[in-house]
């Protein structure tokens, strides 16, 4: 009988050859992936605004090539959009800080009448106090206990204003990034190219054209929108006497149009409030107002204008906004329904498409009736055949 430990030490046993290439293979693996997690933890923030600025510029590249095509050096076009695009947004939020003002103390004013009201109601119903005195001894109290807490009052200022400062920050480090995006964009792209074989070049043009295709197109379909939004939304603000009409417009068409399915009455929550502020009556006809724009959005302006930009499921639509918020915040959001799109046209482009059986289940409406044209002595008289029959 053979020991054993003879045959465990024996040299003549030699472990298989793949094992230390497979073994050295695995260990490398792992490590990269742990130190490209480690990196991207780390440039996260950094990541996310290459990637917007990749986003914007894919947004804006079809104005700067129309300017470009019409004399302007690429420089200027770009930096000219990203003005643009900083005005709109600045301005708008310049007009809407007012009425925000302005609404807020109304709502103060009209508060304790409102309390008043209701209270009646919930005291009764839910037995819960909603009267003015006692939602005042809540402030107090509450008043009270921010005292307690002033000495980091400053330090609160202090973070605010180092917030402020980063976020101004961040949108410096995007629009550079975007302005070399559009103004380097031919040679960029060339310096991509020369790395890939032609094959492959002509995948990677494929997709920067369907981004950009897609991303513009989302965008200015939907300034569209909101333009048109906007527009109506004032005229009806202005007919039934609602002030702050423009600001209140703009902040219903952009709502409106650049978040899916529920945009529209996150939208119309607003004027509606400032509406029923000045009076209920006017709310009401308000409300009835963008019933019915809403419908004439669905079936007349939306179709024109999205016929051949992007086009969406809206539930396929609201479900990437979630998706895309929950995992990277509002910038996923924003981005969601472009980068869903880019997706969806390269499945539609590569993916191979058959025939669909015919089921009640794949049917998308029921067929209609087949008319007898039979006259009518023809058809009774089939009919007592059949009832013959039967019996």
């Amino acid at each position: 009988m053979t020991d054993p430990q003879v045959e465990l030490h024996d040299p003549e046993l030699k472990r298989p050859a793949w094992i230390v290439p497979f073994m050295a293979g695995l260990f490398v693996t792992v490590f990269a992936v742990l130190l490209t997690i480690a990196a991207v933890r780390q440039l996260g923030s950094f990541i996310t605004m290459v990637v917007v600025a990749l986003f914007l510029s894919f947004a804006l590249e079809p104005a700067v090539q129309w300017l470009a095509r019409h004399g302007w050096p690429r420089g200027l076009a770009a930096f000219t959009m990203l003005v643009v695009l900083v005005i709109l947004a600045v301005g708008t939020i310049i007009l809407m800080m007012p009425l925000f003002i302005s609404q807020a103390r109304a709502l103060i004013d009209h508060l304790p009448d409102w309390l008043a009201r209701i209270s009646k109601y919930s005291n009764k119903w839910l037995s819960i106090d909603l009267s003015t005195q006692h939602v005042t001894d809540t402030l107090r109290a509450a008043s009270a206990k921010l005292l307690s807490y002033r000495g980091d009052i400053a330090g609160k200022l202090f973070g605010f204003g180092a917030a402020v400062v980063g976020a101004v920050f961040k949108a410096l480090t995007i629009g550079l990034f975007a302005f070399y995006l559009l103004a380097d964009g031919p040679r960029l792209r060339r310096a991509v190219l020369s790395y890939l074989p032609e094959r492959r070049q002509h995948y990677f043009l494929w997709g920067w054209e369907t981004a950009v295709d897609k991303v513009g197109g989302y965008l200015y379909s939907r300034a569209l929108l909101a333009a048109l939004s906007a527009v109506f939304g004032y005229a009806a603000l202005k007919i039934i006497g609602v002030g702050y009409a423009l600001p209140l417009a703009l902040f219903m068409g952009v709502v409106s149009q650049f978040i899916p399915t529920i945009g529209t009455y996150i939208g119309a929550a607003l004027p509606l409030m400032v509406a029923l502020l000045v009076s209920p009556s006017r709310a009401l006809v308000f409300l009835i107002y963008v019933l019915v724009y809403q419908q004439l959005e669905n079936y007349i302006f939306s179709p024109r204008v999205t016929a051949h930009t992007m086009e969406l499921n809206a539930g396929i639509a609201f479900g990437s906004v979630i998706v895309g918020a929950s995992l990277f915040g509002a910038i996923g959001g924003i981005l969601a329904l472009p980068v869903t799109a880019v997706i969806q046209a390269g499945i539609e482009t590569f993916a191979q498409r058959h025939e669909v059986l015919d089921s009640e289940l794949t049917r998308a409406a029921a067929p209609p009736p087949v008319k007898d044209t039979r006259p009518l002595t023809q058809r009774l008289a089939a009919k007592l055949r059949r009832g013959g029959a039967k019996s």
